[in-house]
């Protein structure tokens, strides 16, 4: 109950507050990616910078946290990937990829942040921050070039003009250089990545840079979870709830609990640093799925269908694991 009351009810209460604003016309529904923008473009970044400077490098390539959090994602994907041939015959190839990602890429940036700051104060934006970057570092290129894989090997299939066999590779060189340039201008990663650097550096920064990086990222947490709300504005499930409530039930269920057990069994990992695995592994289905659907033109619905569904379940599963640590080690 402490944990429902003093971290989920608030960060709760501004999401509930964004979206209230959007149902009754305050903010107009094209609010919400002008909000986005100002937390994915400035101040994320520049809690990044402020954050990752003030640790040890060692810190921030911290084992035990990449293993548990990254761990139990490679783990689920490719569970989803054997079973959902058999489980979800219809689909196809590509739109099971989607699936997989769907069940694992957490909400970690717009979600995980703010909570973790309200759990943990400044000693839990690390484990929330790592996990970020393990996010659109790891996850969203590997589902990419997964994505893009399976649609050349589709074509594939259906070509057989040997005028045009040279086409996979080449769309396979051209999908490298795409993904490479989107991962340099990454803005969540070139804040993380000068952070690193004044970490190693021990460039620590001080007087009014240092009260404007505080100032800025400051309003990363409220205004990520405020665009939340207004997103959740006009969002219905539609169709397939049972795939939908599958792919919830793996995102904010499953996944959680395979982070503990590698966190807390095979690791020993210590309180904040396994909180941070799990309570970031808890979170709902992040917005970017849906974003990766709509660029392929594929499983659409089912993506917005999974963000809304887990966001909802999540707070129940956030809660729990939130009071679960609290009660074990203490707040």
């Amino acid at each position: 109950m402490h944990a429902f009351l003093n971290v989920v009810l608030p960060v709760s209460a501004i999401i509930f507050m964004g979206y209230l604003c959007g149902r009754l016309n305050f903010i107009p529904a094209q609010g919400s990616r002008t909000i986005n923008g100002f937390v994915y473009y400035f101040a994320l970044p520049l809690l990044f910078i402020d954050t990752l400077s003030a640790y040890n490098i060692a810190d921030i390539f911290n084992g035990g946290i990449i293993v548990s959090f990254l761990g139990a994602q490679f783990l689920i994907m490719g569970g989803m990937l054997l079973i959902s041939p058999y489980l979800f015959p219809t689909r196809l190839n590509p739109e099971r990829i989607l699936q997989a990602t769907t069940s694992i890429f957490s909400n970690t940036g717009y979600m995980g942040i703010p909570l973790m700051l309200t759990a943990y104060g400044d000693k839990g934006l690390l484990p929330a921050i790592i996990t970020t970057i393990i996010n659109g570092a790891v996850i969203l290129p590997l589902t990419l070039l997964l994505m893009e894989w399976a649609i050349l090997l589709a074509n594939k299939q259906n070509d057989h003009d040997n005028d045009r066999a040279d086409i996979p590779t080449q769309r396979g060189v051209d999908l490298s250089k795409q993904i490479l340039f989107s991962l340099i201008k990454n803005p969540l990663l070139i804040g993380a990545f000068i952070g690193i650097v004044f970490s190693f550096l021990q460039i620590r920064p001080t007087g009014a840079f240092s009260t404007f990086l505080n100032l800025s990222g400051s309003a990363a947490a409220p205004a990520a979870l405020f665009a939340m709300g207004l997103f959740l504005v006009g969002q219905k499930i539609n169709s397939d709830f049972l795939e939908i409530a599958f792919l919830t039930t793996f995102k904010v269920i499953v996944h959680p609990l395979l982070a503990i057990f590698i966190g807390l069994y095979l690791l020993n990992l210590n309180d904040v640093e396994l909180a941070g695995a799990v309570i970031m592994a808890a979170l709902p289905s992040g917005g970017l799925v849906f974003i990766m659907a709509q660029q392929f033109n594929l499983y659409e619905k089912q993506a917005a269908g999974a963000i809304l569904l887990s966001t909802f379940m999540s707070l129940v599963t956030v809660s729990f694991f939130i009071d679960y640590f609290y009660t074990a080690f203490g707040g």
